[in-house]
């Protein structure tokens, strides 16, 4: 039985402190993985998991599945290689150099997600910071349409909330403001103080309601304001399909900075 470091790519923290044991083929011990990470590290390494193929909806073996691969992309006219959200590195690049070789397009979910934001971010149109940065100077934490103790399990312990260590007398202390926006009850929303109720959908006109200095008679819009130009530097974590709306609110003040909680971990 050997023992290696692995990196989980079960979610966007992609925590870097796993320690397995394996014995051949099989997965042993798993050290520092949240439920979530030991489950999906299990299931890669099942064999009956990894040797399943379907084709047509039946299901078939491994190398008759490379087979019809292999027929389906010779007569392909134009290739679409798509995903890859959960796969490894190395299966990035592989897939990366057969779209090369095949003349073909590769594209993943950022398209329809994360792809506004960014390309701000890289365009340096959008603010944004280190997770390390988050965890030395920010005071306000805001996640928006996001819920990191279901999505990303140790997303607040590894770099946000539970991340200081400052102590004051008393025992631990946060330093920082934890504070979400939702539809509804999560398990981070019982732990905001405060956390902003918005029905689905209203995510554009809770942001223009803030943008607007809650001058539309929303309460909660001036709040929300106040409770932002009062921080010193305030981090916005947002969920699934709410990056672009979000990058209406930083471009209007350098105050504000955006991350991704993404599947790729994508800052």
């Amino acid at each position: 039985m050997s023992s290696q470091s692995l990196v989980c790519t079960g979610c966007g923290c992609l925590c870097d402190d796993i320690r397995v044991e394996i014995d051949g083929t099989n997965l042993g011990r798993i050290e520092n993985a949240c439920a979530k990470g030991a489950a999906y590290l299990r299931s890669s390494f099942d064999p009956q998991r990894r040797a399943e193929a379907l084709i047509r909806g039946q299901r078939r073996s491994l190398g008759e599945a490379i087979q019809e691969a292999v027929h389906l992309l010779s007569k392909a006219k134009n290739l679409l290689v798509f995903g890859l959200d959960n796969s490894t590195l190395e299966s990035q690049a592989v897939a990366i150099e057969l779209a090369k070789r095949l003349g073909g397009t590769i594209d993943d979910a950022s398209s329809f997600s994360y792809g506004a934001m960014m390309h701000k971010i890289l365009t340096e149109d959008l603010p944004t910071c280190s997770l390390s940065e988050v965890k030395d100077k920010a005071d306000l934490l805001i996640y928006w349409g996001a819920n990191p103790p279901h999505t990303h399990p140790r997303h607040l312990s590894k770099y946000t909330y539970y991340a200081y260590a400052d102590y004051n007398p008393a025992g631990w202390f946060p330093k920082v403001t934890l504070s979400c926006v939702e539809v509804r009850q999560t398990e981070l929303s019982a732990m905001c103080k405060p956390s902003f109720r918005i029905r689905p959908g209203q995510d554009k006109e809770f942001i223009n309601a803030i943008l607007d200095e809650g001058q539309n008679g929303r309460e909660e819009a001036r709040k929300f304001r106040e409770m932002v130009v009062k921080s010193r530097f305030c981090v916005i974590f947002c969920g699934l399909g709410r990056s672009t709306l979000l990058t209406m609110i930083s471009s209007h003040s350098a105050r504000w900075y955006i991350h991704s909680v993404s599947r790729l971990g994508l800052l």
